[in-house]
This record gives C-alpha cells, sequence and structure tokens, in this order.
C-alpha cells in the first residue's frame, strides 16, 4: 500500500469508529421507538434527572391544562358568558388562553331562536374590556389571548 492509500484506510477506519460511536450514544439517549411513533424526539429513562423530571412534566401538560383552564373558567365573571376555554403552549410564543369563535356562533344562534334581537359583544371585545386579557392573534376558529393566568404560567416555566 502507499501511504495515500493507508492514509485513506486509516480515516475509513476511524469514521466507521465514530460513526459507530455516534450511533450508540444516540441509542442509548433517545428512545427510536417512542420517537418514531410519537413524531418527537424522546428520550430515555435515566440519560438525565433534569430530563426525567421535565419528561414527566410534558407528559402530564395536557392534563394540568386541562385542569388549570376548567379553574379559570368557574372564576370567570359570569357576565362574559365564557363556558369553555383551553390553555395551550407555543415555544417562543408561551402559554396562551384559547377560546372557541363557536361559542359565540352558539350565542348567536341562540339569540336568534329566542327571536331576540339585542346585539351580543364578540367575545374577545367582552374580555379584552376586562383588561387582563390580551388578544394576540386569531384564527378561523379560535382567540388566542394572553392573560395575568398564562404569564403567571410562562414565569413558572423560569
Amino acid at each position: 500500500l502507499t501511504q495515500f492509500d493507508q492514509f485513506n484506510a486509516d480515516v475509513i477506519a476511524e469514521g466507521e469508529e465514530a460513526v459507530y460511536e455516534a450511533v450508540k450514544i444516540l441509542t442509548e439517549t433517545i428512545d427510536i421507538e417512542a420517537t418514531q411513533k410519537k413524531k418527537r424526539v424522546v428520550y430515555n429513562k435515566d440519560v438525565s434527572k433534569k430530563l426525567d423530571e421535565l419528561n414527566e412534566i410534558f407528559e402530564n401538560l395536557e392534563v394540568i391544562l386541562d385542569a388549570t383552564a376548567k379553574e379559570v373558567v368557574e372564576n370567570l365573571d359570569a357576565s362574559l358568558n365564557v363556558n369553555y376555554l383551553s390553555i395551550v403552549y407555543y415555544p417562543q410564543v408561551g402559554y396562551q388562553a384559547v377560546i372557541p369563535k363557536e361559542q359565540e356562533r352558539e350565542e348567536e344562534q341562540e339569540m336568534e331562536q329566542q327571536r331576540r334581537i339585542s346585539y351580543m359583544e364578540p367575545i374577545k371585545d367582552r374580555v379584552e374590556k376586562r383588561g387582563q386579557w390580551r388578544l394576540s392573534f386569531e384564527t378561523d376558529k379560535f382567540y388566542y389571548f394572553k392573560t395575568d393566568f398564562t404569564d403567571q404560567l410562562d414565569s413558572d416555566e423560569d
């Protein structure tokens, strides 16, 4: 073998070892099956105590947010006429209180059925007037708000 061929053989051998080590580290760290199934990175348990704690919180986040949303609805001023809301989390945006626009349509239909002609103020205007709800954005189906309680959730995250 020439010196160049030997150099290439050494690089290839070391490259294979490096790839093997990288794959080994990845499979020790990431649960490949769960990652494929959940379509997000899932770490193996016992990689890091802190990571295990964060994973546990993440796995229970939906239940925690649902319970918080129910509590918020129960404590809202009845005149707001908000029967349902959810709380979602978007990285870099933070927690958002979400009210479906469907509630407004249901109110309008109910008023029509009762043949009431009075104007029903939109939900977003009712809650914003309270001063503690700030419209972040809206879609065709939902209003997204920052509120005192979503601000608290955001600060608890730090």
